[in-house]
């Protein structure tokens, strides 16, 4: 996997619909698939919230397995109803890490790859009406004409 910034002059990059998990209810420690794709992709933003009727904090983990290589981070105890975004740092290719509230795109690196699975699960017994949601903001190559 590799974190970089390329610019393809004949073949830009362009924003696709978000990609989106809906999983009501989840079932613990199953892996549910927000986004799988081939070809020319740019990963820009995972998020991922988790709701329950108890408002219980929960435990949510994330696998991004990018050109075969997989990584795995949890968050600990994510409170109900909040979205929390999911980034790789620009210092490596092999940290990656969640933060609550608003997504600060300057802070963090779009992840440019051929295949990616992004993945997702509660890893806790799940409360009442508990619902799993994830999204991911993508860009695929596209051919300009000529």
């Amino acid at each position: 996997m590799s974190v970089r910034r390329t610019i393809h002059p004949k073949y830009p990059h362009k924003f696709q619909p978000i990609a989106d998990l809906d999983q009501d209810p989840p079932v613990q420690n199953t892996w549910y698939a927000v986004f799988s794709g081939t070809g020319g992709l740019r990963i820009r933003i995972l998020a991922a919230r988790q709701i329950n009727n108890e408002g219980w904090a929960r435990n949510i983990e994330f696998r991004m397995t990018i050109d075969g290589t997989a990584i795995d981070a949890t968050v600990t105890d994510q409170a109900s109803g909040s979205w929390y975004y999911w980034y790789i740092l620009p210092s490596s290719d092999r940290v990656i890490g969640a933060t609550p509230g608003a997504w600060m795109a300057h802070n963090y690196v779009a992840v440019e790859c051929h295949d990616a699975l992004i993945e997702m699960r509660i890893t806790e017994a799940p409360g009442t009406n508990q619902f799993l949601d994830g999204r991911v903001h993508y860009e695929t190559l596209e051919r300009l004409p000529g």
